[in-house]
């Protein structure tokens, strides 16, 4: 492999591409993007309990689909935390943002379901403006997202635990979809610095 190729292994061809423009050195910007965080919570098994060999090629499946799937819809890899599995839409191009995440979240669902262990997902989507870049030393950098809007999808993400439902997303994400895709309002939440409360959606369909 070549160098380039390992270096996109592990960050991306759209974030080395970035990297390669700021010198590999500290940098950020501000953009408003549509993020979104994919977490499992609960797997499926058969067996009843999984062995650590399943669980790893369980995982790695689970990975390699939700990022084929990110890419297909014009998003980025940010990150995988644990399970979860953080995305970019609108870096590049910022028109469909919000439908493009939207429709990864519901394809990640059924793709999701359709595993052999099906697995059970949680997804939160947002859309604002978003402090990203590369953050560390020049010896370690890592690419992120930071501030309110990584906040308020892992909010919204966790909320799916209230409700019962796979995929929430806010009122400013829901406000960029066309009419074809079927949600439903749930409730006003409070956000942390708003003085007033922002709807949530349960995504059904598109």
């Amino acid at each position: 492999m070549t160098d380039r190729e390992i270096f996109d292994s592990f960050i991306g061809n759209d974030i080395y591409d970035l990297a390669s423009k700021k010198d590999l050195e500290p940098y950020y910007d501000k953009k408003s993007l549509t993020l979104m965080e994919v977490d499992v919570k609960a797997f499926t098994s058969e067996k009843g309990q999984f062995t650590s060999d399943d669980l790893v090629k369980l995982l790695n499946t689970y990975f390699k689909g939700v990022s084929q799937i990110v890419g297909d819809r014009e998003g980025i890899i940010e990150q995988f935390v644990g399970d979860s599995i953080f995305s970019i839409f609108g870096l590049k191009d910022d028109s469909k943002d919000s439908a493009n995440a939207c429709l990864a979240a519901l394809d990640c669902l059924r793709f999701a379901e359709d595993l052999e262990n099906p697995i059970d997902l949680s997804i939160g989507i947002h859309k604002g403006l978003t402090i990203y870049g590369f953050f560390g030393s020049p010896e370690k950098l890592s690419f992120m997202t930071i501030g309110d809007s990584r906040n308020l999808v892992s909010k919204f993400k966790n909320e799916n635990e209230n409700y019962g439902t796979n995929i929430i997303v806010s009122e400013p994400v829901r406000k960029c979809l066309a009419d074809d895709f079927q949600s439903r309002l749930l409730d006003p939440v409070a956000v942390k610095g708003k003085r007033e409360p922002m709807n949530i959606y349960e995504l059904i369909n598109s």
